[in-house]
């Protein structure tokens, strides 16, 4: 490293404090790697508009042949080679999970974050992961709805032909696109119940209830998805019976000695599959909170999601006659989520208070609003 560093003098104006920084920082790569298990690397820039690795470090698992035959330490990048780099030494901002291949072609996961004197960026810190196998999995889930939108677009071209010049096979099609569907739907329970699994068997309860509330989240996605592979190629839902599926299993499912009585009422709303996610994912959150908050210690409990569809606005309110909302309460996870996901998706608005009247609160109501 050290003859590494004096290189770097020559290619580089820089200031003895900032070698100091460097050569500090240089001398934790080897705990760091450790501490991460990821391959780690200092990148500092040289006046000639290149960038010199000064050090490198990896884990004692890495793979042995990550860079192949080359020594990382002392090569010159150009904005080519590492564009997240110099993007970083440009903008002083930290760039996280960006992907890119390893000079052997091994797919790898990028954290790069600055590294300052006072102001000026002076090098950068690069940790790299191995994502080989999430890669696999994401080309081969890619894959499946690939097939499933063309099944779909034959399926539908076959069913409005009234010429008969399509000699697609209905039949077959559609038992692909059921068999393919199946195994997304199979895919995502058996990822669910892995993480039950893993949950009942943790001593930590904050990671066990951590572990039953995402894997409660997997489940909704998967009601809808199931939903969806129903219908024939439409690509919108009525959503009270989306939320009627989804109360039925969030409550099957719910670590509470309380009986609840569950019930969904008001109106139709139709919606496209992407808002149906949206409010599907924000109303299991707040049905996930009132069987975790409002029941404590009562032997029976009600919740109710009402629908109002109307020409100017569409809310859904979720309802409990449980203990009430506490103001003084900092939102968790879940609320936050929920007041994300309505913003981001419906460009709608959350409301959160007492149910009944303000001289005799009842439980808590949760309100969505979007137009």
């Amino acid at each position: 490293m050290g003859n590494i560093i004096e290189i770097y003098k020559e290619k580089a104006s820089c200031s003895e404090e900032d070698i100091e920084i460097i050569s500090n920082f240089a001398k934790a790569l080897p705990q760091i790697a450790e501490l991460t298990a990821s391959d780690v690397f200092l990148d500092c820039p040289c006046t000639d508009g290149t960038v010199i690795c000064v050090a490198a470090e990896h884990p004692e698992n890495s793979r042995i042949d990550y860079y192949g035959e080359i020594d990382a330490e002392g090569i010159c990048i150009s904005p080519e080679d590492e564009p997240g780099v110099f993007a970083v030494l440009r903008t002083g901002q930290r760039y996280v999970n960006q992907l890119g291949h390893a000079p052997n072609g091994i797919p790898i996961k990028q954290d790069i974050v600055p590294i300052k004197n006072k102001d000026r960026v002076i090098a950068v810190l690069i940790k790299e992961e191995d994502c080989s196998e999430s890669v696999l999995q994401n080309k081969k889930y890619e894959s499946v709805l690939r097939s499933n939108v063309i099944l779909r677009e034959a399926i539908s071209l076959q069913n409005n032909d009234e010429s008969g010049a399509v000699s697609l096979d209905v039949n077959y099609l559609q038992l692909k696109l059921k068999e393919s569907n199946h195994r997304i739907k199979n895919s995502l329970q058996m990822i669910a119940s892995i993480m039950r699994m893993e949950a009942r068997r943790s001593q930590d309860k904050e990671l066990r209830q951590k572990m039953l509330e995402n894997s409660s989240r997997i489940l909704t996605v998967a009601t809808i998805h199931d939903m969806l592979s129903g219908s024939n190629g439409i690509s919108v839902l009525d959503i009270r019976e989306v939320l009627i599926k989804l109360l039925d299993s969030v409550c099957s499912y719910a670590a509470t000695d309380c009986q609840i009585s569950a019930t969904v009422d008001g109106d139709e709303c139709v919606m496209e599959y992407e808002k149906a996610i949206a409010i599907t994912l924000a109303v299991n959150e707040l049905v996930s909170n009132a069987l975790k908050y409002a029941f404590t210690g009562r032997q029976q409990g009600m919740i109710t999601i009402h629908i109002e569809n109307t020409s100017s606005y569409k809310t859904i309110s979720v309802a409990d006659d449980g203990e009430g909302f506490h103001k003084n309460i900092q939102p968790g996870m879940g609320l936050r989520l929920v007041e994300s996901v309505v913003k981001e998706k419906l460009s709608g608005r959350v409301f959160i208070g007492s149910a009944g009247t303000q001289d005799a609160p009842i439980g808590t109501l949760a309100t969505i609003e979007w137009r």
